[in-house]
């Protein structure tokens, strides 16, 4: 019992530590707009009043700030329901979210706020989900087991968010920042064909794995709802992490139409943090649950490299 109760305090802990240095850090971003205006040129259409950024300090710090706050003093209470506040402030944060992507829609400018907004949003999310543990789960990773069809709607919501905010937000605000700073853009022969090629190859690989683990594993892609089943048919048969090539091979399709190096950089990166941090947690788990299946499938399939052959599983 003490164990179990020291496991869910120092979660809680965590996540509380976590909403306070966000509340912390919008304080902080509102604190640079006035004490330095020339800073909103970052965060603002450039033709926009800069006092329509400012009208929003005090509805976010009333609201936003002061929620968040509470959800990490709720967390950190083992009586209170944590999980819901962070929930609910989840919630609320999306709609400044979807202004901002609004704005940047509209005017093709003030992308570094979107994507600070939609980093706030799913920073909450992922607090959310961890809160929702036990101490016997990992504590990124969730088997579930979903009907086919609650499965591929919500495969389909998390492929349209994530390749929304890491295909097209993050990738924007990269680009404005090289602008801002002045650097120059990449020029590459025939850029535009070919990242065109390289993103439709890439999207089509990322559709079929995602679709394989939720029609075949009735789980989704996202850690924290993973199939329950192991998947090793379709993409999973030639290679062992569909998803992240496609997805790698889709931000380097954008980071060269774009003429981005910041992109390709923010790409390489990504493709190392999954690699050194979330890929070893999911193969623990995955050794854990499927055992000698997953280590012969492991053994087998590259982790990177197609297979020259289908992989059939004895």
């Amino acid at each position: 019992m003490l164990d179990r109760y020291r496991s869910l305090v120092s979660i809680r802990t965590l996540i509380a530590t976590a909403l306070f240095c966000l509340a912390a850090f919008i304080l902080m971003w509102w604190i640079l707009l006035v004490s330095y205006p020339a800073a909103c040129h970052w965060f603002w259409p450039s033709h926009w009043d800069f006092a329509s950024l400012r009208a929003f300090m005090l509805p976010d710090i009333a609201l936003l700030v002061s929620l968040i706050v509470m959800s990490g003093v709720a967390s950190l209470k083992v009586d209170l329901n944590g999980r819901w506040w962070v929930s609910t402030t989840a919630f609320v944060s999306l709609y400044p979210s979807l202004y901002c992507f609004n704005v940047s829609i509209i005017t093709d400018e003030a992308w570094v706020s979107t994507a600070l907004m939609f980093s706030l949003t799913g920073s909450l999310y992922l607090c959310s989900s961890v809160l929702g543990k036990t101490e016997e789960e990992p504590l990124l990773i969730r088997p579930v087991e979903l009907t086919k069809t609650n499965a591929l709607v919500k495969t389909g919501v998390q492929v349209v968010t994530f390749w929304t905010t890491f295909l097209v937000i993050y990738p924007k605000a990269i680009l404005a920042i090289e602008r801002k700073l002045e650097l120059p853009n990449v020029t590459v022969m025939y850029a535009e064909p070919v990242s065109a090629v390289l993103f439709i190859a890439a999207s089509i690989l990322g559709m079929a794995a995602a679709y394989q683990m939720a029609a075949k594993g009735s789980g989704t892609p996202l850690p924290s709802a993973t199939a329950n089943k192991l998947v090793v048919s379709g993409p999973y048969s030639i290679v062992r992490n569909p998803m992240a090539v496609a997805g790698i091979s889709q931000g380097l399709a954008v980071a060269l139409l774009l003429g981005s190096l910041g992109t390709a950089v923010y790409c390489v990166l990504g493709a190392v943090l999954w690699h050194l941090v979330v890929r070893p947690l999911e193969e623990r788990d995955l050794a854990a649950r499927f055992g000698d299946r997953y280590r012969n499938y492991r053994s087998r399939v590259s982790l990177w490299l197609p297979r020259t052959s289908v992989y059939k599983a004895e």
